[in-house]
């Protein structure tokens, strides 16, 4: 869990970095950032067929890097400009999850491997509560 918020502050971070406009970030998206505020817009509106698509095809694109070796993301680039900026995969739990960008298009994103074998279906299945 705390490698997932590692990576929305990477990820937090290469948009504030790349932004080229300064906008008001609402409050509840920085709860939990350490007070870093972010510049990119964010945007409540529905995502278009088009950033549907390229996200689903993103989706299906983590789990090529599962059975390759640790250079294969730092070399990986498609037809359609997507890039490999980070990839990691926890073996132990089944975590995969890649930062990906497409300068085209002007994005970064963040994508996780969803549950995909036997293990993690048990593991995802281990749900017990506690006091809380």
């Amino acid at each position: 869990m705390l490698l997932h918020y590692w990576v929305l502050l990477l990820c937090l971070l290469l948009l504030s970095a790349s932004a080229a406009e300064e906008v008001e970030v609402p409050p509840l998206f920085l709860r939990g950032t350490a007070g870093l505020s972010s510049s990119k817009d964010v945007s409540i509106d529905f995502p278009s067929v088009e950033e549907a698509l390229d996200m689903a095809k993103l989706s299906a694109l983590v789990y090529e890097f599962k059975e390759k070796d640790s250079k294969y993301c730092s070399q990986f680039q498609n037809a359609e400009g997507v890039k490999c900026q980070w990839y990691f995969h926890d073996e132990t739990l089944g975590t995969q999850v890649m930062i990906a960008e497409n300068h085209e298009k002007g994005y970064f994103a963040i994508v996780f491997a969803g549950t995909d074998d036997l293990r993690t279906s048990l593991e995802d299945a281990n749900i017990f509560q506690k006091p809380f």
